[in-house]
């Protein structure tokens, strides 16, 4: 099984969401995906997150290279920067 590493962006409720439930999972996909970083895009964060934590995407990607962003949400203005 490959693993791929992966990034979460989203506003905080999403990230933590999505975070908690693939962490928590217990199927093929989820053991195959890990998750390397997270941005969140609203206002601070804490430390309820265990992983990097950066509030832009490409700070992110300075860092990271992940095989798969998830973009949660519908902010079409960070989806045609993502492109």
């Amino acid at each position: 099984m490959n693993i791929h590493s992966v990034a979460l962006i989203g506003d905080r409720t999403s990230v933590l969401r999505v975070h908690r439930t693939i962490v928590r999972s217990e199927g093929v996909q989820a053991s195959s995906l890990n998750i390397v970083a997270l941005v969140v895009t609203d206002k601070g964060t804490d430390d309820e997150f265990p992983l990097p934590v950066y509030s832009r995407w490409r700070d992110m990607l300075d860092a990271h290279a992940p095989h798969l962003v998830i973009l949660l949400g519908a902010d079409e203005d960070l989806k045609l920067d993502l492109r």
